[in-house]
């Protein structure tokens, strides 16, 4: 008796007596379903919109044509099964923010940024923290949507500041640099010209809005993590090996528990628990990684705008086999589409050499252009190009005597 090995794309297989190759056969594995026609050399699986998919009678021949699932190679758990967890994806593919979600948490938590800032500054710093929060973010946005990432928003962290969130599939480091940097950079010129306007216009206000724009993003710009400057050194330098990432993001979380206690700050000391909480997590992910060894898809496989029912069918057994057998499908579900995420990441290299170096130059520049600023206006004075300020200030500083 001649039998037939049938690969079913839920991620196991069964056999077939090739005496049997004369109609439709149901896969009979428990919670699959799919049914396969005989074709020249094989089967394949019946397209569900096929007459033929709905009219024919399937016998049951499960007790001669499929082996043990031992002898299959196959290993069946009691938790959810694979058309549970694609039901779970699909709900989560319709959960994918629209714009009046969007524009809702924007009000929602400007509401709570406002609510709760106002413990600490007075409306008018405060007004003028939110329209500094708005330009930065809205330079993230901007780069974002250049490169094509979907689902655009933004939302305020009420005492901490305020994030732009996007997606796109595998985007390249050298993008991910640029929209790290398109953040603080917009903020630093505004801050400059602010400060130059400043020079011949004596106002409180532009004197304390170009400081606020300087000092914030020129903070941001600081290689630590989860700052813009940290997601910036993240992707260009220290994501090229895992030993350096790690340690990179371990800084970072000490960087900002040390600062929580010399300040004696416990929003700083809530960031860093979140921070550590993070790290933890993407240690899981990567273990979990390993274990379910997903190096068995190929670029195609990671290439969609979305996770394919195709693809999570082949990682959906994969993941049931190493988490609790109580997980529910919606856990099995998230997991699928981390791990999917976690590998589509791995395969995304860092900028060549010649990239790298304009990356640095540019987020050098942008840290110096408040002091090449300075420097130029002086020179541009001295040689008469441009008048001398009016701003008192100004004088006061000049009249300071050098150091002998």
């Amino acid at each position: 008796m001649i039998r037939r090995r049938v690969s079913c794309p839920n991620g196991h297989f069964f056999w077939c007596d090739e005496a049997k190759r004369t109609g439709l056969i149901r896969c009979p594995v428990d919670g699959c379903g799919l049914t396969f026609v005989p074709v020249s050399g094989g089967y394949e699986v019946e397209d569900p919109k096929s007459p033929a998919a709905h009219e024919t009678e399937l016998p049951d021949r499960s007790h001669e044509n499929v082996q043990s699932e031992e002898q299959a190679g196959v290993q069946l758990l009691d938790g959810p099964t694979t058309i549970q967890v694609l039901a779970e994806l699909e709900k989560q593919r319709r959960r994918s923010p629209s714009w009046k979600r969007n524009l809702t948490t924007l009000a929602v938590s400007l509401v709570l940024f406002w609510a709760l800032g106002l413990l600490r500054f007075g409306p008018s710093a405060l007004g003028l923290l939110v329209v500094v929060l708005l330009i930065h973010e809205a330079g993230h946005l901007i780069a974002m949507r250049c490169f094509g990432y979907r689902d655009l928003r933004m939302i305020f962290i009420p005492l901490l500041g305020a994030a732009a969130i996007g997606t796109k599939t595998q985007a390249p480091s050298w993008q991910r640099a640029i929209i790290a940097l398109a953040g603080p950079a917009p903020g630093i010129l505004v801050g400059t010209a602010l400060f130059t306007t400043w020079l011949y216009w004596d106002s409180q206000l532009v004197f304390y809005a170009g400081n606020l724009f300087l000092i914030l993003n020129q903070f941001n710009l600081l290689p630590i993590f989860p700052l813009d400057g940290g997601h910036f050194f993240r992707d260009v330098v220290f994501s090229r090996t895992r030993l350096l990432e790690v340690l990179f993001r371990f800084l970072g979380v000490a960087a900002c528990i040390a600062a929580a206690l010399v300040l004696h700050s416990v929003v700083l000391g809530i960031l860093g628990a979140f921070l550590f909480l993070g790290m933890i997590m993407t240690a899981r992910i990567k273990t979990l990684a390993r274990r379910a060894d997903l190096t068995t898809l190929n670029t195609d496989d990671l290439a969609g705008e979305e996770l394919s029912d195709q693809v999570a069918r082949r990682i959906i057994p994969k993941v049931r086999a190493i988490m609790p057998e109580s997980s529910s499908p919606k856990l099995v579900a998230q997991y699928t589409k981390l791990l999917w995420e976690h590998q589509r990441h791995a395969t995304v290299r860092p900028p060549g050499a010649r990239a790298t170096m304009l990356l640095l130059g540019v987020y050098g520049l942008s840290w110096l252009l408040p002091i090449i600023t300075v420097v130029a206006l002086v020179i541009l004075m001295g040689v008469g190009v441009l008048p001398e300020p009016t701003n008192e200030l100004w004088f006061k500083i000049n009249e300071i005597p050098a150091v002998q």
